[in-house]
């Protein structure tokens, strides 16, 4: 069983779906060196180490930090060949070649479905076609546009329905968008009837992830993740290297990559968008995790004073061992997580 990919422990198409997909969403690449590739652990096939790390279950406990940290300096030895270095940003990892070539490129990841007379096996219409897959919203240079008027004009050529739509936002201090201006649109598609210049309104794309990419005042890449019914998701462990969460999308100037996902016209959920915040608190107060957090140490304690007399020294041993597990997780990558706490 290889320990390193989610799909050789779990049924990734079957009854484990669930399972694995859970532990996908809630657990952030982790390693010892975590905080020295943040574009990196960003992002996360035989020509895309990238891609193969991105099945990895990762952790926090010990034993799976140790194997994550092998698995991400396998990965940087792989990059570096290849000419990459552990500082990249995610903007340079998305857009290198690499991905481009061996992801981005695939028919069903295509945002813009090439003509039918183009040779898309080519090189050069290959590459033509792949500048598009990163979508440019710019609103300084049109005052006034939003995310949908931007996505009408946009879709309006194209009959491609891609499961993903990157977006590379440009926040401006003039313009500053909303937070629920930009959770979502409705591209219209075209029916790809050349005689029809009727387009339907039958997708609709929502936000799973931010990305504030790095610039001159900050040096890190930051991400936000939400679940396909706008839920800020609160993952196991939040690295605060790169997922910090004292910035919001109405930040300026900054460049962001919003990435949408297709939600699907089956779903019959009608969540309030406008009611789910940026980023959410915990579920709970700080003073019930520091009560919580007593009542693990009464309990502690109250197993060693039941331990017979004769074994003093092993209860001496097992409350050093009691410290050091609680020393492992406050070196976890996701100690010093900023997210608050419900008041």
């Amino acid at each position: 069983m290889d320990f390193n990919d989610i799909r050789s422990c779990h049924d990734v198409k079957g009854h484990g779906q669930r399972t694995a997909l859970a532990i996908l969403n809630g657990r952030p690449p982790s390693s010892k060196d975590i905080a020295a590739n943040p574009g990196l652990a960003c992002l996360i096939v035989s020509q895309n180490p990238i891609l193969r790390v991105a099945w990895h279950p990762f952790g926090d406990e010990p034993e799976e930090i140790e194997r994550a940290t092998i698995s991400m300096d396998s990965l940087i030895e792989e990059l570096a060949s290849q000419g990459f270095s552990p500082e990249d940003s995610l903007y340079s990892l998305c857009e290198s070649s690499l991905m481009r070539r061996t992801f981005w490129a695939h028919r069903g990841i295509r945002v813009v479905r090439p003509p039918a007379q183009a040779n898309v096996g080519s090189q050069d219409a290959a590459g033509s076609y792949l500048h598009a897959g990163l979508l440019e919203f710019h609103p300084a240079q049109r005052p006034g546009q939003t995310l949908q008027s931007f996505a009408d004009e946009f879709f309006e050529a194209t009959t491609a329905r891609p499961p993903i739509v990157r977006i590379l936002y440009h926040s401006d201090q003039k313009q500053p968008i909303d937070f629920n201006d930009l959770r979502s649109s409705h591209p219209p598609v075209s029916t790809g009837d050349a005689s029809s210049s009727t387009a339907v309104r039958e997708k609709k794309y929502v936000l799973l992830a931010i990305v504030r990419l790095n610039g001159t005042k900050t040096k890190n890449d930051y991400v936000g993740t939400y679940s396909i019914n706008g839920h800020n998701i609160i993952v196991e462990y939040e690295p605060p290297t790169f997922m910090a969460h004292r910035w919001s999308v109405r930040d300026a100037p900054f460049k962001y990559m919003l990435i949408y996902g297709l939600h699907e016209s089956w779903s019959n959920n009608r969540t309030d968008f406008a009611s789910l915040p940026e980023i959410a608190t915990y579920p709970v107060s700080q003073g019930d995790v520091s009560f919580l957090g007593g009542v693990h140490d009464d309990l502690m304690g109250l197993m060693l004073a039941l331990k017979a007399p004769e074994a003093e020294s092993a209860a001496t041993a097992g409350d050093t061992q009691q410290s050091s597990a609680w020393n492992v997780k406050e070196n976890s990558p996701g100690y010093g997580s900023d997210r608050r706490y419900k008041e």
